[in-house]
């Protein structure tokens, strides 16, 4: 039988870690409440075989994270999310991306490779659908502090970069069509052109016996790489899968290989297009919105699951703009807030399937 695959937020799964440890603020009481009912809702559909609630490296990341502030709640947030997954976990955001582009370049080269159509098997490590055969215990392997202290730094960069950003978007403001443009010429070069290139210029640097100093210069990337989720190897498996697919020496010299980055294959990669047009909606219809250091995370999150799940629950702002865009309507999602009514309304929504 297939199961519902649901997306739970990191918000959904911590405030059901703090109504279980009584941690919830009383402000957030009711919604406390509502999600306490809605999580033991969803337990018991996990265990029928009815839903299942996978789990991704935001889960891991955001939890280890939180640990360092409150080490008990951090435990109880990994057991809801265990608990709910049973252990299934998306691919990493790179993984998912890059055979999304992948599949996309051998449209574009005219092969014959499998549709875009949310098929499991293009997101999960096995088959979310398995039946639930007995019980199972899973060993929580945290970050060390060091990794969790150098992300918090990266997202601190991220965010001075993108608040710099605000004011000149606010006074300059542009037509929703122009800035999806200008994001799909920024993935182009930002993913694949400038680390392919910075490869390249390495390699010839070590042969000509001036690798050290291009070596070091490699670490920019980092800075460039705004979307935080692909390294330049990766990029590389790109070039690698172009060479496999024509039987091309060095791809990167053929101008067919670059006409993809401006191609219509390269811009239907739903990671792509989710992310581009989170990015553009914000710019162009909320500019007066400060951008947050979650948002490339939150929108990779989003980008990376959205086709693969029959519900999805988010933040408000990332569901009012995924609404408005037409993203649920696209990929054939219910996409759900962390407002108490939305909260109130999946509740209702799983309640049948009890």
């Amino acid at each position: 039988m297939k199961k519902q695959l649901i997306y739970l937020d990191q918000s959904y799964v911590s405030t059901m870690a703090k109504q279980l440890a009584g941690q919830v603020r009383p402000g957030q009481a009711e919604l406390g409440k509502t999600l306490g009912e809605l999580h033991s809702l969803l337990a018991r559909l996990v265990a029928k075989n009815k839903v299942l609630c996978p789990r991704s490296s935001v889960h891991d990341q955001e939890t280890d994270l939180f640990r360092q502030a409150n080490d008990v709640l951090s435990e109880r947030i990994h057991d809801v999310i265990t608990e709910l997954s049973d252990g299934k976990k998306f691919l990493s955001y790179g993984d998912i991306e890059l055979q999304q582009a992948i599949r996309a370049l051998g449209r574009y080269l005219d092969l014959q490779v499998e549709p875009e159509d949310g098929r499991w098997q293009h997101a999960f490590y096995d088959n979310p659908h398995l039946a639930i055969r007995s019980p199972r215990i899973y060993v929580r392997m945290p970050w060390a502090d060091a990794f969790a202290e150098d992300d918090q730094k990266r997202k601190d960069r991220i965010q001075d970069f993108r608040a710099s950003l605000q004011e000149t978007r606010a006074a300059n403001p542009l037509p929703f069509k122009d800035v999806l443009e200008g994001q799909f010429l920024g993935v182009a070069k930002h993913r694949y052109g400038l680390p392919i290139q910075q490869y390249l210029r390495t390699l010839l640097a070590v042969e000509t016996g001036a690798g050290a100093r291009l070596l070091e210069d490699a670490s920019d990337l980092d800075a460039l790489d705004y979307l935080n989720m692909v390294t330049p190897p990766l990029a590389m498996r790109l070039v690698q899968a172009y060479a496999r697919f024509t039987n091309t020496n060095s791809p990167v010299g053929d101008e067919r290989f670059w006409r993809f980055f401006s191609s219509p294959e390269f811009r239907s990669v739903p990671y792509y297009n989710i992310f581009c047009s989170m990015e553009a909606g914000f710019i162009s219809y909320k500019p007066e919105r400060k951008p947050r250091p979650s948002d490339p995370y939150d929108f990779a999150a989003l980008a990376s699951v959205l086709p693969y799940v029959d519900v999805m629950t988010t933040d408000s702002a990332i569901n009012d703009m995924v609404v408005q865009l037409g993203l649920d309507v696209r990929y054939g999602v219910e996409v759900f807030s962390a407002r108490k009514a939305d909260v109130e309304a999946l509740l209702k929504r799983l309640s049948g399937l009890d």
